[in-house]
């Protein structure tokens, strides 16, 4: 199972951020918007090969069941993993002095339950799915967006 972002979905809403800030204590999830129209996420992608997890000098950094998690207690705030990380979604906490990322969070995952920010997603933008779903998802036709005023933009039937 992954956590698959669409942007023509999305409509910038902050309930995933709400969700996941409510769940942990801190926003993990951030959606920002590229040109100040086009939203993009910004989350963990948990990388086969993590780079993350080879630069930590602590082993705070660790991958379970496909999910690479960040433990708190032992990370020391060295920031090693926000330099290694190729997507740039670890943040590091100045009031912790710790790093934070995604861990799709796993108490839920572990009930059997979709990460929050999944379930609260009011148009379907965020999905926690099965690789096979997100192809499918991915092989349809996109929507065209049209431009119909300053900064406005309207799904039209394509």
């Amino acid at each position: 199972m992954e956590l698959y972002f669409d942007a023509d979905l999305c409509i910038n809403c902050g309930s995933c951020e709400i969700a996941c800030a409510r769940e942990n204590g801190r926003k993990k999830i951030k959606i920002e918007l590229f040109d100040a129209q086009f939203p993009i996420s910004s989350k963990c992608v948990h990388c086969e090969e993590s780079p993350c997890i080879k630069v930590c000098p602590t082993e705070a950094i660790e991958k379970r069941n496909g999910v690479v998690y960040i433990n708190d207690l032992l990370c020391i705030g060295c920031k090693s993993c926000v330099l290694a990380c190729p997507f740039g979604v670890i943040d590091f906490e100045k009031r912790q002095h710790i790093s934070s990322k995604c861990d799709l969070c796993a108490g839920w995952l572990e009930e059997n339950k979709r990460p929050p920010c999944a379930e609260t997603c009011p148009t379907g933008a965020i999905r926690y799915c099965e690789r096979a779903e997100i192809e499918e998802i991915t092989k349809k036709g996109r929507r065209k967006r049209e431009m119909i005023g300053a900064k406005i933009y309207a799904w039209r039937p394509g």
